[in-house]
């Protein structure tokens, strides 16, 4: 998989290349690359509770989860 951001400006050019699990950062004429881990559950729960505005898309999917799970303890 090849994606690219492209952001240019006055006097400054920047490219954000990932190819695979190598993402590629351009400025101007100095790049550097680094190595992308795969996510685990560990990492996506620790981004997740780090988040520290409300967010609705959490809540909407903490309400779904203790839904099923009454449902399922109910059964």
């Amino acid at each position: 998989m090849n994606d690219n951001l492209e952001l240019t400006g006055s006097g400054l050019g920047v490219v954000l290349q990932r190819d695979a699990d190598r993402l590629v950062v351009t400025v101007d004429a100095f790049s550097t690359c680094m190595h992308l881990e795969p996510p685990t559950d560990y990492t996506l729960m620790r981004e997740e509770l780090g988040i520290m505005r409300r967010d609705p898309i959490f809540e909407r999917t903490l309400s779904s989860a203790v839904r099923l799970a009454v449902s399922s303890a109910s059964e």
